[in-house]
């Protein structure tokens, strides 16, 4: 803390080198110093782009010098939003690739057979819709010249009919599961009835909602194999 001699610290300089060592920048980290420098400051954080950089300045054993025009700048020129990506047949999805100044991305696919793209070229920024052909697994390359260098990022497009999570159920299964729960009700209701003339009125009703339900649900499964 500090006092009339001594001034405040906002931190213990070899713990924040060391936290700088071991917690690398992140892609996250990336875009968000990307979408800042793009679309609000216009000033970009330079120990994202050159974490290097803390040793450098601060650290014991100096390397050498910054050098913004040759340091690499962790691939944060090119940024896109989704690297690995697995679609069904017939399905689409769009993703987005931004560049540290706003130049365009050209996009190329290894094969057009297992997924097509709608368009070859878009701005920083700009969605770019992914639809999946049939089973198979395709490169996807996003190439942009920032101030002379070619840069490129490459996304792996698998087309699977498996389901990716979760499962589905069939018509027939629904039915049962819905006569089942009905017939749960039923029990439930029997058991709660305090009277005997209660409980056939109760076992009555849910016999009719049973009847009911199971026959709106076989008249659905009719009409939708039709």
């Amino acid at each position: 803390t500090s006092t009339a001699t001594t001034t405040f610290s906002m931190g213990v300089l070899s713990d924040l080198l060391e936290w700088n060592r071991i917690d690398p920048v992140d892609e996250y980290e990336i875009h968000r110093n990307n979408l800042l420098y793009n679309n609000y400051t216009h000033n970009r954080n330079p120990f994202i782009d050159f974490p290097q950089w803390a040793e450098v300045i601060w650290g014991n054993n100096l390397t050498g010098f910054a050098k913004p025009s040759v340091d690499s700048i962790n691939d944060s020129n090119l940024v896109v939003s989704k690297t690995n990506i697995t679609l069904k047949p017939e399905s689409t999805i769009k993703i987005t690739a931004t560049t540290a100044d706003n130049s365009n991305i050209s996009w190329t696919l290894s094969s057009s057979e297992v997924a097509t793209i709608d368009k070859n070229s878009t701005a920083s920024g700009e969605e770019l819709t992914i639809t999946a052909i049939k089973e198979g697994k395709v490169t996807l390359t996003a190439t942009a010249n920032i101030g002379g260098t070619e840069y490129s990022k490459n996304v792996t497009i698998t087309v699977s009919n498996e389901q990716a999570s979760g499962f589905a159920l069939d018509t027939k299964t629904l039915i049962i599961i819905g006569v089942v729960a009905l017939v749960v009700l039923i029990i439930i209701i029997i058991v709660l009835a305090t009277s005997s003339k209660a409980r056939k009125a109760a076992k009555k009703m849910v016999k009719k909602q049973v009847k009911k339900q199971t026959k709106k649900q076989v008249k659905k499964s009719t009409k939708k194999k039709k």
